[in-house]
């Protein structure tokens, strides 16, 4: 009796569960086929009627297997992947057969395996067991899953696989072309188009080339429309390239391609049309990557041979030598030879290479060559895989030398240039070297700048290099020579070998010092600093004049005052803004004298912008109280009279203001060049008695000479600071009296210890308590921890009273449209009386044009000389300031020679004056540049030195003030945010702030002093990126004021006319001076002759910007180009041939002038109109 499942219940069950497993993989199988074929069709039309993108064909593609593989999922996969437990199976094969419905899933249940696990009766399982068995005999499982329930299924996958057969087979290739293409969106296929493309080269259409080459694709297209036809290019760096072909014909159409060192695909597009990609391999022609170079030279050189490796092939060796070249190539080659062209001969020499027989894949060739003659040579050589020939080989040279000279210097001396007493002992080494054998080494002395004295030297030759080397120690007592303080002596080292050639070394130069302590040391600090006595002069001047400015100006507000008191006032103020004018003018000069002698970088733009200031005291304001006093008398109205008052006391308080910041401002500007004074002798003081305390000679002749200099260096100080102290700002005074009474204090005790040689421990003691006062007064520098700050406030300031020049011609222009719109109402007006009233309106812009504004145009020309004056001056600004200068200077002769309504002249200066302001802002970028190229090349040399502490944050203070400023002038300019953005994001890269980090933290970290010249060099080249992008913004500014600027041959025929004129005025001022002969000269003649001298001097002003056009025009030319290398020869020829009549001309006029009687006054009027008509003459042929 069994309680187990009965074998046919298991084995039907079993049967069951396999066949419905076929079913349903048979029903994955059709619904996937179908799924899939029916999405390739769609997939298929939609790339045939839209021409599609690679990425969209990716993502169609995509779109078809997706829904493939949820239909399989859902009909198959997730069914398969469950399989069914037994009473699953029972369950659905009673929901199968009614019949056995809660039998067979009991039966399946109840069954086990352990009759002992039984809890209830046996026989009833036993009797369940046979009985489903019994049923289960007479069950047909195919008829419980018959094939009908997947018909439906493989009929409909039937049907689909029958249509896309038939396609796929027919004659018409597109259906199996649109298939793959739909199945294998990454496969290589050409699109189906209407559109035929056939590539008519390169042929074949896949191929190998050489790198860098190129190829011409010519392909045909006929058939569809079509607007152009594009050739796409893939490679890997580049990624895809699509380039218009032009066409040959209607149906051809070609382009290039240049391949470079990696392949390239590539394919055509015309309208519907894709062509399939092609390759073109690209594989390099054969080089050479090394050259072993194995020299035999001349057996009398006595040299041993020398094997080098080298990328080039050139042979620099001496003459006679023979060069056994082994080469090492990139790939294995077929071919190779070295093709020699003598410089003596025309005919080619060939020197075949042979393989190296133990060399690695056959890549090394060998061949001798000798060096005999000078030749160019170059390597030929035949790839062995591609054929490529290396047409393009370098060529190298060979050049033998001949025997050099010997090579001698000093050694273990850092320093060429000594500042020693005269007479101090000198301990020296010598070396010399050559490539053969050496016979002597001498020492030769100079005294200043007298024939050479050859003193001989005990030199010994090393024996390992059997005379090549020499090397001597010697002794050099300079009291043997009897110098004196302040002679300077040269001396060198000449080594002579055995063919007799002398070499000599770098000559030491010895300065000899004494109590004087190199006097010129300190010139431009001198120069510079001795500029504050006269500003201090022009403050007390301007102070003086406000004081007696506001009492007229009082008196003048006066209703009751006087007609003769009110002239007499105005003429007060008119004299005392001329002598503002001349007082300024007098200080712009010398500022002029001393900027020429200032260093680039901060100490130049300190003197141009004390210039910029002091331009415009004297162009501008001082030009105000004249214009304000002549426009006061065109109006009865109280109230705008007393505004004319109120600014002229505005601007001499101005002035005033200005004056006195200008020396306040300059003073600081000048202590910093002091402090740097005092701590660079402070530095050079430490240096010497460093040397003094370290050496080992500590005998009393030696340290008595040491200590006398030491003395004497510390008198310098002492009496740079006496001299200097009044010149700097009051709050000095404490540190500087200080700094008076150490040095007093240092020379009593050393004058103390130095009276005789029983005291030489007590100089031995006071030179080291010397040594360690001078570590701790080495910070000299920052005596005034605030001074940076001070600067750059004082740059700050000034830069603001200085302004901007684009506004008074902004200003100008806005004055012009006044008075033209007033005169015109005064001509339209039909009542005189008002008429007239508006006359007096228009004649208070009179006054404004040509007193105030015209006049204060001459700030371009001086801010040009200021420019011109630097020695890191902006050749571009000025040409541009000198170009905008004569387009508004012509502008304005232009005015009132048209009608008022006609006149244009206020709108084309309001084009001239933004389009100046962009040149301004790119002047201010370039300051920054070159401040920058400063700053770097100081870092790079000198980041070691005390100027790294002291010059160098300075100069970073000003880069940065000029990056501040320069982004303010490009955005007030309307420059695109695009560029004033990028200059902004130099500011705040992170070298910005690692530079600074380094430079400024040097003001108080002395020990480790870390170059930031790499961060410079990148801050740099951002700012020149910047510059580059500016360029063309500037161009289109320029080419602006070039429009309204006249012409080098205009300028000159209006000048060559003028003087014609100024000629015909001198004659007949010479006529009447004659015809007076020994009479007084009358009042009318002296007045003649001032207006004579009148027109030449506005004459002279036409010539020099004539001059300076032609500078300006000859330095833009570019030298290497014949045309404009011969128009600056003709721009040269011109300036000279203009400038001796001229010179002439204004010579003899001022001889006339001189001249008491009027015979010789009437001679020289004479000949002054003769050189007028050679001056006309020669600007006559310069307007040709």
């Amino acid at each position: 009796m069994s309680v187990s499942l009965d074998p046919v219940v298991a084995r039907k069950l079993e049967e069951f569960g396999r066949r419905r497993f076929r079913l349903i993989v048979a029903r994955g199988l059709c619904a996937g086929v179908a799924t899939f074929l029916i999405c390739v069709a769609i997939v298929a039309a939609i790339d045939w009627y839209w021409l599609l993108s690679d990425r969209a064909r990716w993502a169609l593609s995509a779109a078809i297997y997706l829904p493939v593989i949820v239909v399989i999922w859902t009909t198959s996969v997730r069914r398969i992947l469950h399989r069914p437990l037994r009473e699953e199976i029972a369950s659905q094969v009673e929901m199968t057969e009614p019949q056995l419905r809660e039998n067979l899933l009991s039966a399946v249940e109840l069954a086990t395996d352990d009759p002992s696990s039984l809890h209830d009766s046996p026989v009833f399982r036993s009797l369940l067991q046979g009985k489903v068995a019994e049923q289960m005999t007479r069950i047909e499982v195919p008829t419980l899953l018959p094939l009908k329930l997947v018909a439906r299924w493989m009929a409909a996958a039937g049907v689909v696989v029958a249509i896309a057969a038939v396609l796929l087979m027919s004659s018409d290739h597109r259906y199996r072309q649109l298939a793959a293409r739909a199945i294998l969106p990454g496969a290589n296929i050409a699109r189906v188009s209407r559109v035929n493309v056939e590539i008519l080269q390169p042929t074949p259409h896949s191929l190998m080339m050489a790198e860098d080459e190129t190829v011409a694709v010519v392909a045909s297209v006929t058939g569809g429309s079509f607007d152009e036809v594009t050739l796409e290019t893939f490679t890997e760096k580049q990624g895809a390239v699509r380039q218009s072909m032009r066409g040959r014909t209607e149906a051809e159409f070609t382009s290039n391609i240049h391949v470079m060192e990696e392949s390239v695909e590539y394919r055509i597009l015309a309208g519907d049309a894709v062509t399939e990609r092609f390759r073109i391999e690209a594989r390099p022609r054969p080089r050479v990557t090394a050259f072993h170079k194995s020299f035999v030279y001349p057996a009398y050189a006595l040299l041993p041979d020398k094997t080098v490796t080298d990328n080039h092939g050139d042979l620099l060796v001496l003459e006679g030598t023979k060069a056994e070249m082994r080469l090492e190539l990139d790939q294995q080659v077929s071919a190779a030879e070295l093709r020699i062209d003598p410089s003596e001969s025309d005919e080619m020499i060939t020197i075949p290479l042979t393989p190296v027989a133990d060399s690695q894949n056959g890549l090394q060739w060998k061949a001798t060559v000798p060096v005999d003659a000078a030749a160019i040579y170059k390597v030929h050589l035949v790839s062995k895989e591609t054929g490529f020939e290396n047409l393009f080989s370098p060529k190298y040279e060979i050049r033998p030398q001949p025997d050099l000279i010997p090579r001698a210097g000093f050694v273990d001396q850092k320093e060429t240039t000594l500042l020693l007493p005269p007479n101090d002992i000198v301990a020296l080494k010598a070396m010399a070297e050559d490539d053969l054998p050496l016979v002597k080494l001498e020492q030769h002395v100079s005294v200043n700048g007298l024939d050479w004295i050859a003193l001989p030297l005990d030199a010994k030759p090393d024996a390992e290099t059997e005379g090549r080397n020499l090397t001597a120690e010697w002794q050099w007592d300079l009291q043997n020579d009897k110098l004196k303080t302040g002679d300077q002596v040269m001396t060198k080292l000449v080594a002579t070998d055995r063919k007799g050639n002398l070499g000599e070394s770098i000559p030491l130069r010895v300065i000899v010092a004494a109590q004087d302590f190199d006097p010129e040391r300190h010139t431009m600090m001198e120069r510079k600093i001795e500029l504050v006595d006269e500003l201090v002069k022009f403050s007390e001047l301007f102070q003086e004049q406000k004081v007696t400015a506001l009492e007229v100006i009082e008196r003048l507000r006066k209703p009751d005052q006087t007609e003769e008191q009110t002239t007499q006032d105005q003429l007060t103020l008119t004299d005392m803004a001329r002598k503002k004018r001349e007082q300024a003018g007098k200080i712009l000069d010398q500022i002029l004298a001393v900027e020429k002698d200032m260093a680039a970088g901060a100490d130049a733009y300190d003197l141009d912008l004390i210039g910029r200031v002091v331009a415009r005291l004297q162009r501008e304001y001082s030009n105000i109280p004249v214009f304000a006093l002549k426009a006061r008398q065109h109006t009865e109205d109280v109230n705008r009279r007393n505004g004319d008052l109120d600014v002229i006391k505005q601007t001499f308080e101005r002035t005033a203001d200005d004056a006195k910041m200008i020396h306040e401002h300059y003073q600081i500007l000048a202590t910093h060049n002091f402090v740097t004074a005092v701590a660079s002798d402070m530095d050079a003081l430490l240096h010497q008695q460093k040397l003094v305390v370290d050496s080992p000679t500590q005998t009393w002749e030696r340290l008595q000479r040491q200590e006398t200099l030491v003395l004497n260096q510390i008198k310098g100080i002492e009496q740079l600071v006496r001299d200097q102290r009044k010149r700097l700002p009051k709050y000095l005074e404490g540190q500087l009296n200080e700094m008076i009474r150490w040095t007093e204090t240092s020379r009593d005790r050393l004058q103390e210890s130095m009276e005789s040689s029983e005291k030489l421990e007590q100089l031995k003691t006071v030179s080291k308590e010397l040594h360690r006062q001078l570590l701790d007064r080495q910070r000299f520098d920052v005596v005034d921890g605030n001074l940076p700050n001070r600067i750059i406030h004082a740059w700050r300031d000034l830069d603001i009273r200085a302004g901007n020049l684009y506004l008074p011609v902004e200003q100008l222009a806005r004055a012009i449209q006044q008075e033209n719109q007033l005169t015109a109402q005064a001509a339209a007006s039909l009542d005189s009386a008002a008429g007239q009233k508006i006359l007096d309106q228009a004649e208070r812009f009179v006054a404004e044009i040509d007193l105030k504004h015209r006049r204060s145009l001459d700030q371009l020309r001086i801010r040009k000389e200021l420019t011109h004056g630097r020695k890191d001056g902006d050749a571009q600004y000025v040409a541009d300031a000198g170009l905008t200068h004569r387009a508004v200077t012509s502008l304005l002769n232009q005015h009132r020679q048209v009608s008022p309504q006609e006149s244009a002249l206020a709108t084309q200066l309001l084009e001239v004056a933004p389009a100046y302001r962009i040149l301004e802002a790119g002047h201010e970028l370039t300051i920054v540049r070159d401040a920058l190229d400063e700053l770097t090349n100081r870092e790079r040399w000198g980041s070691q030195d005390l100027q790294a502490r002291i010059e160098h944050p300075r100069v970073w203070d000003l880069v940065q003030r000029g990056f501040e400023l320069t982004s303010q002038r490009l955005r007030e300019a309307g420059v695109k945010n695009e560029i004033v953005g990028a200059f902004d994001q130099t500011r705040w890269t992170a070298e910005a702030r690692d530079a600074a980090r380094k430079i400024v933290e040097r003001r108080w970290k002395r020990d480790a002093l870390i170059s930031a010249g790499h961060e410079l060099v990148q801050i740099r080249d951002q700012v020149a990126a910047v510059i580059k992008t500016l360029e063309p913004v500037m161009e289109d500014a320029r080419n602006i004021i070039r429009r309204y600027s006249p012409t080098i041959p205009q300028m000159a025929a209006q000048t060559a006319e003028q003087i014609r004129e100024l000629e015909e005025a001198t004659t007949e001022t010479a006529d009447v001076v004659e015809q007076q002969n020994t009479s007084p000269q009358k009042p009318e003649t002296a007045q003649q002759l001032e207006e004579l001298e009148q027109r030449q001097d506005s004459i002279n002003q036409q010539i020099a910007d004539l001059t300076e056009a032609l500078v300006e025009d000859a330095n833009a030319q570019d030298m290497l180009e014949e045309s404009q290398r011969e128009r600056a020869r003709d721009a040269d020829d011109s300036i000279a041939m203009i400038q001796d009549p001229a010179t002439k001309m204004n010579e003899a006029m001022e001889k006339a002038q001189e001249q008491a009687t009027p015979e010789q006054q009437a001679k020289e009027l004479a000949q002054a109109a003769e050189q007028q008509e050679k001056a006309a003459k020669a600007l006559e042929l310069v307007a040709e």
